[in-house]
């Protein structure tokens, strides 16, 4: 713990610095003057000061509002050294900051249980801020672990896209909210096409790489900010697509077949070596259509990837010339 006496006068600055290092306190520093101080606090942070009221040029209180105004050492406690304590004086030194005061001339035993005092309050100040600063770190830590785990909760392990439990999610949003604006909404179910012979020919580690592939290509090519894709299982990727009416499915489901074959990712554990392909079924809701939920939209949708693999694969279903898609 470290005391700084600002005192005028020699021989006090000694007594007082014999006082307490009959107490056993080492680290006194002292000053003639405020000035003298404010040198000092420049480059140190003390843990108490003793300030004489009644000095030469700035006296001790204009000291204490100025160490005050500091924000590096305004918590610093300050006893003021008096031999006045009038009221009126001490309210006027209490207001300028000072912790306590200490009548001249001093009681020795007075003197030293004043300082113990004020330097004990100090140790829990700064206990207290140190359990604060720790305090606000580990939350900051909890806040950021929270939020990882909500990516991680939301975020599929192996392609970083979102997840099914994500889609669950939003597509509840997104159905909520085509209802009540009377908007379309989409969806694309998408499956690779043969993917159990791409595992069986080339092995899980580049299954898991075609994998990777293909949700980084429908990563990058949403439309909208509102357009959502995830991993919905195995080999099978859905796109929520609000807004989106049937034309509009199908065009945008026929661009990622066609970004897929494109790729030209090579698969040889099919007849005719040809590269990945995928199959999209495609369902609307419309205002005005009869859809009991969310569910039956994605029930739709994974009954028009079944047509879609029935019809001969690499395609999507409904087709362009498709009653859905051009109603009379």
């Amino acid at each position: 713990m470290q005391i700084v006496i600002v005192e005028d006068s020699m021989t006090t600055r000694v007594l007082f610095q014999d006082l307490l290092q009959k107490e056993g306190y080492e680290r006194i520093k002292t000053c003639s003057s405020p000035a003298e101080l404010f040198s000092f606090l420049k480059s140190n942070t003390p843990d108490l000061i003793l300030m004489d009221v009644v000095m030469p040029g700035m006296d001790g209180l204009q000291a204490c509002r100025m160490l005050k105004k500091d924000e590096k050492n305004r918590e610093v406690p300050i006893i003021v050294i008096t031999s006045k304590v009038d009221p009126a004086d001490l309210r006027a030194a209490f207001s300028a900051g000072a912790f306590d005061f200490i009548k001249k001339p001093v009681n020795p035993v007075e003197f030293v249980a004043r300082v113990r005092s004020a330097l004990t309050l100090k140790q829990e100040m700064d206990r207290r801020k140190a359990r604060e600063k720790e305090l606000i770190k580990v939350t900051e830590l909890l806040e950021k672990a929270n939020e990882q785990l909500k990516i991680q909760a939301s975020q599929d392990g192996l392609t970083g896209i979102a997840n099914r439990r994500f889609l669950d999610f939003k597509l509840e949003q997104a159905w909520s909210r085509a209802r009540e604006k009377k908007e379309c909404l989409t969806l694309l179910m998408v499956d690779i096409d043969d993917f159990k012979s791409f595992n069986d020919f080339y092995g899980h580690l580049a299954g898991d790489e075609c994998l990777k592939r293909l949700a980084q290509i429908f990563q990058e090519n949403l439309k909208s900010p509102r357009d959502v894709v995830c991993r919905y299982g195995g080999e099978e990727f859905v796109f929520l697509l609000p807004g989106k009416n049937p034309p509009g499915g199908w065009q945008s489901a026929e661009a990622l077949r066609q970004l897929v074959e494109d790729e030209g990712i090579e698969h040889r554990g099919t007849e005719g070596e040809t590269g990945v392909t995928v199959s999209i079924g495609v369902a609307t809701y419309q205002p005005g259509l009869e859809m009991a939920s969310s569910q039956e939209l994605l029930k739709r949708a994974d009954e028009s990837l079944y047509q879609a693999k029935t019809e001969g694969k690499n395609r999507v279903w409904p087709g362009p010339s498709s009653p859905v898609l051009c109603p009379e």
